[in-house]
């Protein structure tokens, strides 16, 4: 799934790094604006920036799909009439509650974090494009549909930072070289400036796919529908769910309990 996902999100890179890295930048420059508004009441920050970062992953989601991108869907969140910017605030306010909690318990806590933030990355996308969950529902849903890929996930996000060491530490021997040396220092400069530009937007084209390609009825987690597996229909699309879980995989709709 991480090959399917890096070839499309380099497919799509390539197609308009410019205005990626435009948007990108500007959703950066505009998200930390108004953190600083917040001044000395960081909860205030966080309230008036939440949007703001949404709108930057909801940019890549776009991109993803093969959609229009403009600098607009920055303020996609804010824009909204229904009560959008008051769903998301409070769900991504519980997601790092809950975060903050796990990281919490002695020892262990740094590591029960990492895997709690994978679970809930998901999240945010569920919180904008799916009105229908409610904000404290959201990191429920995350998690039932991040079963099974967290590994891939996180596999995902530091492959690229493995595949830049391993080159630099190449390029970097290379550049000890007696007279051509300087060569490979050249071309190693020019690798760590793309890196560095180019990786944040490559990571939030494939944050944008694992949402997209989960929730896809086409792509099922790993291991559903599995021969034995017990399932009921979902009261809203039909979809098959196993038992057990709280939320249709697929429309996000809470199912009944037993």
């Amino acid at each position: 799934m991480i090959k399917t996902i890096y070839n499309r999100a380099i497919a799509i890179l390539m197609k308009k790094p410019i205005r990626l890295w435009g948007i990108g930048l500007l959703g950066a420059v505009l998200v930390a604006f108004l953190s600083m508004l917040g001044g000395t009441v960081p909860i205030l920050g966080t309230v008036l920036s939440v949007p703001a970062q949404i709108g930057l992953l909801l940019v890549y989601l776009h991109g993803y799909r093969g959609e229009e991108i403009y600098s607009a869907q920055l303020l996609e969140i804010y824009e909204k009439k229904d009560d959008t910017w008051k769903r998301v605030v409070i769900g991504m306010l519980w997601r790092d509650l809950w975060v903050f909690i796990w990281a919490l318990i002695p020892i262990a806590g740094i590591v029960f974090a990492i895997i709690k933030s994978y679970q809930y990355r998901l999240t945010p996308y569920i919180l904008a494009q799916e009105p229908e969950v409610k904000p404290t529902d959201a990191i429920k849903l995350s998690k039932q549909r991040t079963k099974g890929y967290v590994g891939s996930m996180f596999g995902a996000d530091i492959l690229p930072y493995c595949a830049f060491f391993v080159v630099a530490l190449v390029l970097g021997a290379l550049a000890r070289i007696k007279y051509i040396g300087w060569l490979f220092g050249i071309v190693l400069f020019v690798v760590t400036v793309v890196f560095v530009l180019l990786v944040k937007l490559f990571l939030g084209l494939v944050q944008a796919a694992f949402y997209e390609e989960i929730t896809n009825p086409s792509m099922p987690a790993p291991g559903a529908g599995a021969a034995g597996t017990e399932t009921v229909a979902c009261p809203n699309c039909g979809a098959p769910v196993e038992k057990g879980n709280s939320f249709c995989p697929q429309c996000g709709t809470k199912m009944p309990e037993e």
